[in-house]
């Protein structure tokens, strides 16, 4: 059973503090779901009376708005934006506007086309030296699924890298994923 507090209290903010993100930060979570990765980011970036911004963008609206309650209840709306898209892999966000980007089990979704579209408009809005941050679930050695089950860790790394990122970290341990515990591994780009 997950105990939510632990997670967006104490487990998430000190993953995604270890990938990069800091207090005042401006993030985007791509595929934001119901805020499970969301919720701990907003945590972070409003300490030290530094005021970020975490902007969740999904196509679900029914998750957003679950999301919406969320945030409510945590007294972090003011730091959280929601944005419902209708899918496409668009960030209406100006260039450098952003210090971070998750894409959180997202990419298995698209197609190498449609990858290499998202790597490049997530490149336009990070500012320089800006994180690419994913959780790439779904690849040949991690329950293969649609168009990741070819792929391994490594040719993830590759193709993100292709895309003038170059990876800074990587995590491997315990985090949320559908609403329960799950072994993975989280892996932080710089923008170059």
């Amino acid at each position: 059973m997950v105990n939510w507090n632990q997670w967006f209290y104490k487990k998430a903010p000190k993953i995604f503090k270890e990938c990069g993100i800091k207090p005042g930060d401006i993030v985007i979570d791509f595929g934001a779901g119901e805020g499970d990765y969301t919720i701990p980011i907003a945590t972070i970036i409003k300490q030290e009376n530094v005021q970020g911004k975490v902007i969740a963008i999904d196509k679900d609206e029914y998750d957003l708005n679950r999301l919406k309650n969320k945030a409510r209840e945590l007294d972090l709306m003011n730091n959280i934006e929601i944005i419902h898209n209708d899918g496409g892999l668009t960030i209406n966000k100006r260039e450098n506007f952003a210090d971070a980007v998750l894409v959180f089990d997202v990419l298995h979704f698209f197609t190498k086309n449609e990858r290499n579209k998202l790597y490049k408009e997530i490149h336009r809005v990070l500012v320089p030296e800006g994180l690419l941050i994913t959780f790439p679930n779904h690849y040949r050695d991690l329950y293969p699924l649609w168009n990741l089950r070819e792929m391994s860790l490594n040719d993830i790394i590759e193709e993100i890298e292709a895309h003038n990122f170059q990876l800074n970290y990587q995590w491997n341990g315990e985090l949320i994923h559908d609403h329960g515990w799950y072994n993975g591994i989280v892996l932080s780009f710089k923008k170059l």
